[in-house]
């Protein structure tokens, strides 16, 4: 079964959807707003978290997605090797560009280490310390 965490940017709560098939809105799981739709789930550009063992979470993006170890975070990653703020993630136009935000230990993209700014691909794979994250996009009007 896959999860989707979509972030609300009005409240910034979390909400967890495991089913998101039909038509209906998708409601905040905080405020009720209407956070996205079922095509915009199964459409939208995301990003998928593989932490071990075998932990698979998809995370909706939409402006712009924070990673690092502090909880402020809105993608936070529980390993000593990422920084408190280590990336960020940020649409630009209809593309998504990859931001290291100076870790230590560095921000890689299919294995080559970025030193600031880096536009992302469909399944690039993004490594930050021992979590992999793969880049899905899927333009829109693309089949």
């Amino acid at each position: 079964m896959t999860t989707v965490i979509i972030f609300c940017s009005h409240c910034y709560m979390r909400t967890s959807i495991t089913s998101f098939q039909g038509t209906d809105p998708i409601p905040c799981a905080g405020c009720g707003r209407e956070i996205a739709t079922p095509e915009s789930v199964s459409r939208g550009a995301r990003v998928v978290v593989l932490t071990p063992p075998d932990t698979c979470e998809h995370y909706l993006l939409e402006d712009s997605l924070t990673i690092g170890r502090d909880p402020a975070n809105l993608l936070q990653l529980r390993d000593p090797q990422v920084g408190r703020r280590h990336a960020r993630i940020l649409r630009s136009g209809d593309r998504f560009l990859l931001q290291d935000l100076g870790g230590r230990n560095g921000t890689f993209v299919n294995g080559e280490r970025i030193d600031r700014e880096r536009p992302l691909a469909d399944m690039d794979q993004v490594q930050i310390g021992g979590v992999t994250i793969t880049f899905r996009h899927t333009p829109v009007g693309t089949p």
